[in-house]
């Protein structure tokens, strides 16, 4: 029987990707203003509230890849080459172009230099989230084993998964500064690239798929509350983020980490809402498969991962010509937001596009063809 297409994986794609680079480009306007700016406090309130991003991309993640594997036999050495190569060859790309970037301020020797160290810590242009899917990747063929052999248990397995993942935000929160973590394992130490960090979003990932449709079941039945609770969630983390900086005194970067609490909560609201929405667009484009906008979405779903991959080069130009001119006018900072984002998702798109429809595809991680493909179930 032919599978069916999950045309909700394909918005839900697009709502995570864009909340990315909109996250990305309202940290940097933020930047263009004083730390007790009122407009400060403003974009910090609105970047907080962009920060279920990171955990909606790494759900979806789990999600598509449980998806694509949960009724095959599969073999776990043909997984690994084959995914390590899909992935391995655009990160290891990326980060020589990103670190070729400092070639106008460092020396040619330096920039070698510090490759290595690029690629063991993903901590340039946004590629710490490949570097977390690669070691996804080598856990799979287990994790998947795991909640197949246990499957009936599944919301026992969740349960137990999310309190773990609200212990540990805790515990990064408000006790991880009191520990020297000097002499910890690379990955216990640098936390921040750490699978097991982020394990919640993968584990529902696969939970979801394998339950996809009582899961879908579940957010049908209670979608008008999940929508007002998104709706309503929203003003609650950014007051969240204003008790962070200024009445707990944390830094800026601290106040709106997603390693709180509160951020699992509310990444979990997102995540139902844009399956909902997900699901609504699904129903649309059954309706109007030729419409514009539908071929759009599905296009922009299978170049999400070069969007990302790319996107910081049209932050990079950003930076350079855009911002300058919105320093010395500071009052169409918030208006502006809209039009970066439009300029810096449009280059994305463009770049990986052209890189899609080329043999150099490789380079998204994606195929050389002409003929979309998608998630199925």
């Amino acid at each position: 029987m032919k599978k069916k297409y999950l045309y909700e994986v394909d918005f839900m794609r697009n709502f995570f990707i864009s909340g990315v680079l909109l996250n990305h480009i309202t940290g940097i306007v933020k930047g263009l203003f004083d730390s007790g700016a009122i407009m400060y406090t403003v974009l910090g309130s609105l970047h907080a509230s962009l920060h279920f991003t990171r955990m909606g991309f790494m759900f979806m993640t789990g999600l598509v890849l449980f998806l694509a594997y949960r009724n095959k036999d599969l073999q776990v050495f043909s997984f690994w080459r084959k995914r390590y190569v899909s992935v391995g060859i655009p990160y290891i790309f990326w980060n020589m172009v990103y670190s070729l970037f400092a070639l106008p301020t460092e020396t040619l020797q330096k920039v070698i230099g510090d490759f290595w160290g690029h690629l063991i810590h993903g901590d340039q242009a946004y590629l710490y989230y490949v570097l977390v899917t690669m070691q996804l990747y080598l856990i799979f063929p287990f994790l998947l084993l795991f909640l197949k052999r246990f499957r009936k248990h599944s919301k026992l397995i969740f349960a137990i998964s999310y309190l773990l993942q609200l212990a540990m935000t805790f515990f990064i929160k408000y006790k991880i500064r009191d520990f020297d973590m000097s002499n910890w394992p690379y990955l216990l130490s640098h936390w921040g690239i750490f699978v097991g960090t982020y394990q919640l979003y993968f584990i529902a990932g696969g939970i979801a798929s394998l339950n996809y449709d009582r899961f879908t079941a579940f957010v049908e039945r209670h979608k008008r509350k999940i929508n007002w609770l998104a709706l309503l969630s929203i003003p609650v983390i950014c007051a969240y983020y204003l008790w962070n900086y200024q009445v707990l005194g944390l830094s800026e970067s601290n106040a709106k980490s997603v390693h709180q609490p509160l951020f699992v909560i509310y990444a979990t609201i997102i995540v139902l809402f844009a399956l909902n929405l997900g699901r609504r667009w699904a129903a649309y484009r059954e309706k109007y498969p030729e419409k514009l906008f539908s071929r759009y979405i599905s296009l922009a779903a299978q170049l999400s991962f070069g969007i990302y991959l790319t996107q910081y080069i049209g932050m990079t130009l950003m930076r350079t010509f855009l911002i300058p001119v919105l320093r010395d006018h500071k009052v169409f900072a918030l208006p502006a937001i809209p039009l970066l984002f439009i300029f810096v998702f449009g280059l994305s798109f463009i770049i990986s596009y052209l890189l899609y429809k080329s043999p150099l595809s490789s380079l998204i991680g994606r195929k050389h063809q002409k003929k979309l493909t998608g998630g199925r179930r």
